[in-house]
């Protein structure tokens, strides 16, 4: 409890334009079944652009229509 105690903590929030790539790992994660295991030296396909273009610091729009 002490140490607990001592420890400061900073909850924030980033919209998923802001960090593509995760948000497209993690819609990937949703598309798994809980019996699925994934392990992979490389990035899946559907997701390797939007890491490439992170790491470029390129900016990532998202776009609505009604």
């Amino acid at each position: 409890m002490v140490r607990i105690r001592q420890m400061s903590l900073v909850v924030s929030h980033i919209y998923r334009e802001g960090n593509a790539c995760a948000d497209k790992l993690a819609n990937f994660g949703l598309t798994l079944t809980s019996a699925d295991l994934f392990w992979s030296d490389e990035l899946p396909d559907s997701i390797r652009g939007e890491c490439y273009r992170n790491r470029l610091g390129m900016p990532n729009f998202r776009f609505t229509t009604f």
